[in-house]
């Protein structure tokens, strides 16, 4: 069950950082992805 949970944070990552880029600097959008990339990589890949 951990490496599939780590295999679904490793696919997922990369959308996010994707989407993150397309966002503007210091926007709303810009901080929710920060947001959803630290939980993504705390709550879900590190423990994995």
């Amino acid at each position: 069950m951990a490496f599939a949970a780590w295999m679904a944070a490793m696919w997922y990552l990369p959308r996010l950082l994707i989407y993150h880029c397309d966002a503007v600097v210091g926007g709303e959008a810009s901080a929710t992805f920060k947001v959803m990339e630290r939980r993504l990589l705390k709550a879900i890949g590190t423990p994995a």
